[in-house]
């Protein structure tokens, strides 16, 4: 891939996931390998561009095109969060939040009338 198409991705990349506060534009950390070839296309489009033509032309191929669109979106999504940057957003804003209190609590009472009778156990 040359330089340019790859700057052109990362470019298109930050458009569609610029990153805020700890979340990083996906330009910075998705591999551009992992994306369908069918984004380089709309890389191509919007390639020179300023943000503001870029983030219109992308929005009249999302019109034009739903279906193409969300299969890229969805690929480039897929790919932001498989990278252990948005992993570890991800991780670190689940610890911070409130336990979950939607039910009890566990009771680890329950578990002594399987671990006497040993069910569950896995058999050779």
């Amino acid at each position: 891939m040359s330089d340019a198409t790859e700057r052109d991705l990362r470019t298109l990349l930050d458009t569609l996931l610029p990153g805020e506060g700890d979340w990083p534009p996906a330009g910075d950390v998705v591999s551009t390998a992992a994306l369908p070839d069918a984004i380089h296309d709309l890389a191509r489009q919007v390639a020179g561009l300023s943000k503001d033509a870029r983030t219109d032309a992308i929005a009249t191929f999302e019109a034009a095109q739903p279906e193409a669109f969300a299969d890229l979106y969805f690929a480039v999504a897929d790919a932001y969060y498989a990278t252990t940057q948005a992993a570890r957003v991800l991780k670190d804003r689940a610890a911070a939040g409130p336990p979950d209190t939607s039910g009890p609590p566990f009771d680890r009472t329950l578990l002594k009338g399987v671990v006497a009778g040993q069910r569950g156990k896995r058999r050779l």
